[in-house]
């Protein structure tokens, strides 16, 4: 089901949505929410990205927010230099998971 949300806008970025429902053929609501849907998932990486960097997130937890697989969550660490966070508990943790697995 979708909700009818109501802002203002400035000026510009009326001018700027415009610019670009023309440039992409689409309806201002439509270039309204491509946009917002891509800067909720680049919200969510760099949000994923800082709480793992903090350690209040896991490599699991991170990659589940961002909604990534681990491969994918690995890469996004790459692309934005964040230092891989992985303790023996995670180590111990993941060890575990691949016995049950067998």
């Amino acid at each position: 089901m979708a909700a009818t949300v109501t802002t203002r806008l400035p000026n510009e970025l009326n001018k700027e949505l415009d610019r670009i429902s023309k440039a992409e053929s689409l309806d201002k609501s439509a270039v309204m929410r491509r946009l917002l849907a891509s800067s909720i998932q680049e919200w969510k990486v760099h949000y994923a990205l800082d709480m793992y960097s903090k350690r209040a997130f896991s490599t699991e937890q991170a990659a589940h927010f961002m909604g990534v697989s681990l491969w994918r969550f690995g890469d996004m660490l790459k692309k934005y230099k964040t230092p891989m966070s992985y303790d023996v508990e995670e180590f111990n943790r993941d060890l575990r998971n691949i016995k049950k697995i067998r």
